[in-house]
């Protein structure tokens, strides 16, 4: 076994999943350029896994490779402050928000209904 393939399968999977986990909130937040720019990251993550997955042999690496994930998850997700959850029927208000941006989902409302909450 050797340890730096070991350490690099697990940085290679971690930061995979890691930033997958990131990915799902820029697109959540409709992050556009954190999305675009995430993305090469998470392909230069895939393309070190594959690079160093052919060179394991021993089951410890394939259990760095496996435990990396739920790992990276966990980090992911207290990386990126949780999403506030919403009126299941009223998503945001614009009369109350003179910036006109919702508040739940971080981008412009577009109120077009009359009592002022987005149609979402």
């Amino acid at each position: 076994m050797n340890a730096q393939t070991l350490a690099l399968i697990f940085l290679a999977q971690a930061g995979y999943v890691f930033l997958l986990t990131v990915q799902q909130a820029n697109v959540h937040r409709r992050k556009y350029t954190w999305a675009f720019f995430n993305s090469f990251a998470i392909g230069l993550c895939q393309l070190a896994a594959l690079w160093f997955i052919p060179h394991a042999t021993a089951a410890i690496e394939f259990a760095a490779f496996l435990l990396a994930g739920p790992v990276a998850v966990v980090v992911g997700m207290r990386f990126h402050p949780p999403v506030k959850s919403a009126d299941p029927v009223k998503h945001c208000t614009c009369v109350s928000n003179p910036q006109k941006v919702c508040e739940i989902h971080d981008y412009p409302c577009g109120c077009s209904r009359q009592d002022g909450f987005c149609g979402h």
